[in-house]
């Protein structure tokens, strides 16, 4: 998509910038996930700490009006005066059927009555203690006084929350009666949820746990639980554990084990981390890096390059697909969204309906043949729909009908006057005037808003008895973040999906605009005098109809080209022919007039025969050596570049070069090994020999006569080649040469094949091997050959 960047910075580092922000990206994922995960382990210690101590905060909010309304009950003080056996009995059912209803059905209750001389028989111990004596040291071991009560929270660590009342009763007869309630937690998996209208968030410390599930051990066996996640009944299914925080994971949850003690154990969990939340969290910090750096370049490029780039065929058919996808991805994702948000409101409606008909049909089985519920006693009805919330998991208001409360299971809140005494107004307009048989909408207490059903109740004459309401106190944030991990899962995918779209549109682009650019690059590389390759592609259509002709012409143009080739090749050849003939000739004609003049000479019978002998003898001997080495020369040409190839050191044959032309006065010739001892490569000893003697010979012919020649050849090593350069401080070399220095039959002297340089050529090339070089004129030149390193296993 952004191809107009990477031509515009093609020769620059920007282009690895985004290999450089991948790896940031996925170096920054880890460091914050495992800081995260630090975090939160230091966090989840510490309300695992709180749950060692867990108090219960509703309760105690309510201890001294609970404390205060049993002090002033007289009929306690009634029951106290009894003499008789059973009066602890009669006292535990009158607290348990008028006090300890409602809210505090979640404790149970124990009871103990001690006169000032009484005595108990401890089971321990098996002795009488004084009852006062032995509950007021309970009571200072264990005890935490909530404050301005005489209630104490026990530290005990039993898996349940307790507390221990003191209560001082005086009879008539001026006997002093303590009253020693326990209070423990039913152990039951799941309480009913603290109402938010009772307490202040700041004190709502269970909202932190809602993402937890814990559990309570006590001496190896499970006492309490809480969450989504099923415990195992014995500790030693999760291991042992001597320290006292340890972290674990098991059946997909990852625990952390606190002992409290010996005896003591709590384990708060919550599921592991899935992978595609890691995935997600790349996405989210590599779409935002790549755009800010995309971002960065675009402005630096000229805008007439940017309105250029909508031209490239490539940039238009991904932004085409990237923007429908885009598009596509955000109709649903909204759709989605907006969709699940209606269910999960008309899943609350549905559900609270439910509840308010599966009420009704109880309350038909107690109620259908009553005239009227308000002659009811107001605990019955208070005790039953208590019964009733706990087993439908919401509150329960009784209305009568004219719109008057009879009955509540959670009467603290119209005690409190946070609910006036009357049903709500469109409730009742609702359901008393228009006559409706079901109404919900919702309802708000300062800045608490909650669903609410009303629903009419009739006994079996069709007689209105009462209104029943529901009001369905969800937790707002319990809501909130159901509503803002939908959308929170659905915008992960949708970021996730767009790496995943923005990804695929570079591929599926390139695959289509790559026979295009493989054409444009195929055209690019064709040159004469070299094999064109043809492009395979398979597929029958407008491209693969365009690649058919391009190939055709391809074909054509190699056919042209080797017949081309063919005939300059004919054509050097008559050349080398003519110039083979025309060097041969050279000799002959002087070896010719030499012998001519010899026989003459016989002939005549001159004096000086003999002296003439020697002279044209010398004169034939070095024109015959000037033709054995014409042979020799084309011979050694005509036959490259075959040869016995073996392992030599580069090193020797150069050192053996420069000692057979280091007799040249006025030169110098040198080598720079940079430390390289030795050079292996596999090929014909003598053909490497010939190669630097070809080119020790020609860069000292290079040298004019009047300059201090200075040769040096260097050797260095790259990957697993080696690098030889030879350099002279010559003439140089015209520009008008460079394209035909390597061919046969060139050169710049006025006598000789011009073969040197081709046979260096062909020698190199034979073994894999390349040579090129740089010059410039009046400054000398620089022949450059690269040979492949030979690599001997085990050496």
């Amino acid at each position: 998509m952004f191809r107009i960047i990477f031509d515009k910075y093609e020769n620059k580092w920007y282009s690895y910038v985004f290999y450089f922000i991948t790896i940031f990206v996925l170096y920054t994922v880890i460091i914050i996930t495992v800081s995260s995960e630090n975090k939160e382990k230091s966090v989840r210690k510490l309300l695992v700490t709180n749950l060692a101590n867990e108090r219960d905060p509703i309760a105690e909010l309510q201890m001294a009006d609970f404390e205060k309304n049993i002090l002033d009950d007289k009929k306690i003080k009634s029951i106290l005066q009894n003499d008789y056996l059973n009066k602890a009995d009669e006292l535990y059912s009158y607290l348990l059927h008028y006090h300890f209803h409602g809210f505090w059905r979640k404790y149970d209750l124990q009871l103990t009555i001690c006169k000032q001389n009484d005595s108990l028989l401890i089971n321990e111990t098996k002795k009488l203690e004084s009852c006062n004596e032995y509950f007021n040291n309970y009571r200072n071991e264990t005890g935490i006084q909530v404050v301005g009560t005489n209630f104490y929270f026990l530290d005990n660590i039993n898996g349940r929350i307790s507390y221990f009342a003191d209560l001082k009763y005086v009879a008539d007869s001026n006997k002093l009666y303590s009253i020693y309630i326990e209070l423990d937690s039913k152990l039951q998996t799941e309480q009913l949820g603290y109402p938010e209208l009772l307490i202040e968030s700041k004190n709502n410390s269970s909202q932190k746990l809602d993402s937890y599930t814990y559990a309570k051990f006590r001496d190896n066996k499970l006492v309490y639980q809480f969450g989504n996640y099923s415990y195992n009944l014995a500790l030693r299914y999760y291991g042992t554990f001597n320290n006292e925080f340890e972290f674990i994971n098991k059946d997909e949850y990852n625990h952390l084990i606190y002992r409290v003690n010996d005896n003591n154990f709590i384990i708060l969990s919550k599921p592991q981390y899935a992978v595609f939340n890691y995935i997600v969290f790349f996405s989210y910090l590599l779409v935002m890096y790549v755009f800010v750096y995309l971002l960065i370049l675009v402005l630096k490029i000229n805008k007439s390059n940017i309105i250029k780039s909508f031209n490239n065929l490539i940039f238009r058919i991904q932004i085409a697909y990237i923007g429908i996808v885009l598009l596509s991805l955000f109709i649903i994702g909204a759709g989605t969204v907006f969709y699940n948000i209606q269910q999960f409101e008309k899943k609350q409606l549905e559900k609270i309906s439910e509840k308010a008909q599966s009420l009704l049909i109880e309350f038909d089985g107690k109620f259908a043949n009553e005239k009227s519920i308000i002659n009811q006693e107001s605990y019955n009805l208070n005790y039953l729909l208590v019964k009733l919330s706990n087993v439908f998991y919401s509150d329960i208001n009784l209305y009568s009908p004219d719109g008057k409360l009879i009955a509540s299971s959670r009467n603290e809140i119209f005690d409190k006057g946070l609910l006036g005494n009357y049903i709500d107004a469109n409730a009742y307009y609702e359901l008393a005037i228009n006559k409706k048989s079901e109404f919900i909408h919702n309802e708000k207490i300062g800045k608490l808003e909650f669903l609410s059903a009303y629903v009419p109740f009739f006994n079996n004459n069709g007689e209105l008895l009462a209104y029943v309401n529901l009001p369905y106190f969800t937790k707002e944030y319990v809501v909130r973040n159901e509503i803002s991990s939908l959308v929170i899962t659905i915008v992960n995918i949708f970021v996730f999906l767009i790496l995943i779209t923005i990804s695929l549109t570079f591929i599926v682009s390139n695959n289509i605009t790559r026979p295009l650019r493989l054409i444009q690059k195929k055209m690019g590389e064709i040159e004469l005098g070299k094999r064109n390759e043809l492009i395979n592609y398979n597929r029958k259509d407008e491209i693969g109809n365009l690649i058919i002709q391009y190939n055709r012409l391809v074909v054509e143009l190699s056919e042209s080209v080797d017949k081309l080739a063919k005939s300059e090749r004919e054509s050097a050849w008559r050349e080398m022919a003519k110039q083979i003939a025309h060097e041969i000739k050279n000799p002959l004609t002087p070896m010719k007039l030499s012998i001519q003049l010899l026989m003459r000479s016989w002939n005549d019978k001159e004096e000086n025969w003999e002296q003439r002998l020697n002279k044209v003898s010398k004169t034939l001997i070095e024109q015959i050596d000037s033709l054995s080495a014409i042979a020799s020369e084309f011979s050694g040409f005509a036959q490259m570049p075959f040869s016995k190839k073996e392992s030599i050191n580069l090193i020797d044959k150069i050192d053996f070069a420069i000692n057979t032309f280091s007799n040249y006065e006025n030169i110098t010739i040198s080598s720079n090994n940079y430390g390289i001892s030795k050079a292996i490569i596999n090929a014909d000893g003598e053909q490497i020999l010939r190669v630097f003697n070809n080119l020790l010979k020609n860069a000292i012919q290079s040298i004019p006569p009047e300059r201090n020649g200075k040769i040096i050849i260097n050797v260095s090593k790259e990957n697993q080649s080696f690098l030889i350069e030879i350099k002279d401080n010559g003439k140089g070399i015209p520009e008008s040469m460079h394209d035909s220095l390597f061919q046969p039959n060139f050169t710049t002297k006025t006598s000789g094949m011009g073969l040197g340089l081709a046979i260096v050529k062909n020698i190199v090339e034979g073994i894999g091997g390349k040579v090129w070089f740089e010059t410039e004129e009046n400054i000398g030149t620089s022949f450059f050959i690269e040979f492949n390193e030979l690599v001997i296993i085990g050496n």
